[in-house]
């Protein structure tokens, strides 16, 4: 089981389409709210892997801005940075998964 949250600098509600495990067998898909401020707990070992970003696309895509890198930095958060290859001179994009893992336990 995890514990977790949005990062603490997000202000905006996200919402993902996650996999999970249907009790029939096999996996369904499942649109999730998430909102600053609130955390959530998951037993659900395919929900699981998708905060920590190991299956799937759980990452959020922002703007480049020295306060966004602060944040990231600070909290030890890894990030990509991409750039559009046809916008000439245009803000750079960061990557990063949104979710901090608070607490984790073997159940």
């Amino acid at each position: 089981m995890i514990r977790f949250r949005l990062l603490p600098f997000m202000h905006g509600s996200i919402e993902r389409m996650v996999m999970k495990t249907n009790p029939d067998g096999g996996y369904i898909s499942a649109r999730l709210g998430f909102s600053p401020g609130q955390e959530y707990t998951a037993d659900d070992p395919v929900i699981i892997s998708y905060i920590k970003g190991k299956v799937g696309d759980v990452r959020e895509k922002s703007l480049q801005t020295p306060q966004l890198l602060e944040a990231l930095n600070e909290l030890g958060v890894p990030y990509e940075k991409r750039v559009c290859r046809t916008c000439n001179g245009s803000t750079p994009s960061l990557l990063y998964n949104p979710f901090q893992i608070l607490e984790e336990t073997d159940e």
